[in-house]
């Protein structure tokens, strides 16, 4: 999922959200996470999106 995190992060208008059903964003910070149903989190992002590792900008 890191290029759909990049083209998230290069494409998205701030306060628009990236939401993953299947996979989770390893490079970035959710801006929040729900259990869907047992064992199927749902990741949520926010527009400007948070990188673990902050050298994307």
């Amino acid at each position: 999922m890191p290029r759909a995190a990049q083209k998230a992060f290069d494409e998205l208008k701030p306060g628009a959200w990236l939401v993953s059903l299947e996979f989770e964003a390893k490079d970035l910070i959710p801006t929040a996470t729900i259990e869907a149903s047992a064992n199927r989190p749902i990741w949520m992002y926010q527009q400007p999106l948070k990188w673990v590792h902050q050298t994307h900008d």
